[in-house]
């Protein structure tokens, strides 16, 4: 298996003129892995044929936190004796932040409070939990629109309700970062 790991500065799903590749990222191969090298191509042989084999980034490797594959596994099915190419993008992320407190009629911070991150366009999800100060702080978001709200379960243990709150991650190769953003319980 071989391919190249590079940056998807404007999140299109294809390696455009001027898309860096991304060295010393360790792509993980079924039960072995790579490092790319310093043009971010990597390869990997001794796969078992035929079988479909799973290859993935690790994410720990990239050179930003804020970096994030576009994908959390692919797959690809190698031949004997050939390479079988499988390019993996990632994706200029962000950091969102903010704080949770009582709306109207109440004064405080809540601290405990489980928050979900939803993008839209895939579906995928992310929990954190505030602090004790009611902050949170969550890195890696994939660019596009996400829905910001509360789990459920904790509203209904508070007694509480939230509105939905949007915001968009824009496309940089520096990251973006939100702040400020306000959920308040009523």
């Amino acid at each position: 298996v071989t391919g190249k790991v590079y940056l998807d500065e404007n999140s299109n799903g294809q390696q455009d003129p001027g898309e860096p590749g991304l060295p010393e990222v360790r792509v993980i191969v079924g039960p072995t892995f790579s490092f790319t090298d310093s043009n971010g191509v990597y390869r990997v042989w001794d796969i078992l044929p035929y079988e479909p084999t799973s290859v993935m980034v690790d994410s720990t490797t990239l050179a930003s936190p804020l970096w994030v594959p576009a994908f959390g596994m692919a797959s690809v099915e190698p031949s004997p004796n050939r390479y079988r190419r499988r390019d993996l993008a990632v994706l200029p992320g962000g950091v969102a932040g903010g704080a949770v407190s009582w709306g109207a009629g109440r004064a405080g911070a809540v601290g405990g409070v489980t928050l979900v991150f939803k993008h839209v366009e895939s579906g995928e999800q992310r929990v954190v939990t505030t602090f004790s100060d009611g902050s949170f702080y969550v890195m890696g978001l994939r660019p596009g629109t996400w829905e910001l709200g509360a789990d459920s379960r904790c509203l209904e243990t508070l007694g509480a309700t939230v509105e939905m709150q949007r915001f968009v991650i824009a496309p940089s190769a520096e990251g973006t970062a939100i702040e400020g953003l306000r959920v308040e319980l009523r």
